[in-house]
């Protein structure tokens, strides 16, 4: 460095460091891009929620061990909907713009589609994390079962694990933009 430039300080904070962590990891970024953009972040929140699906966890959902050991996914039942429109719904409205295709799951054939989701688990982003989809019509002949599972993918399945979410509320949306978010709030 030359003597003719002035030395700028080192980058520092003004609150604790983990006070700073936890502002950051509660950002949310879709609101923060909206804010560089110069619009309101509320805006973005306003109305772009085109549906949404919420029920509370199961012990089975929120992979803690029962009798019958685990099940890695989360069964898309009735929640918060209607009736039994929920054997068609996720398939035919909530995931219809998913890029479906032939798949197979315990040896039957199944249509699956890989879907990324913006991740919250009790207000911690992990970002987006991809999690496979699988829809049979014939799930409901067996107990009458929901036809269309959310399956817990490695990274959220260890959360699952090693904390007991039994009972708190999880939330799937789909915004007009086509992003899936999943809460565990």
């Amino acid at each position: 460095m030359s003597e003719r430039q002035t030395r700028i300080p080192p980058f520092g904070l003004d609150m604790a460091f983990t006070e700073a962590l936890e502002r950051y990891i509660g950002t949310n970024r879709k609101e923060a891009l909206h804010a560089e953009l110069g619009e309101p972040p509320a805006s973005y929140e306003e109305g772009t929620k085109v549906e949404k699906w919420e029920k509370k966890l199961s012990t089975t959902d929120a992979q803690q061990e029962t009798s019958g050991g685990l099940v890695p996914y989360l069964r898309l039942t009735s929640g918060s909907l209607k009736g039994n429109e929920f054997q068609t719904w996720f398939r035919q409205d909530f995931f219809a713009p998913a890029p479906w295709q032939e798949g197979e799951f315990n040896h039957k054939p199944v249509e699956q589609a890989h879907i990324a989701f913006d991740v919250t688990v009790k207000g911690v982003q992990l970002g987006p994390v991809t999690f496979q989809v699988t829809h049979d019509d014939t799930r409901q002949n067996s107990n009458d079962a929901p036809n269309t599972w959310l399956h817990w993918p490695d990274q959220v399945a260890n959360i699952l694990h090693k904390n007991d979410f039994t009972g708190c509320p999880v939330v799937l949306t789909r915004d007009e933009a086509g992003t899936y978010s999943l809460e565990i709030q």
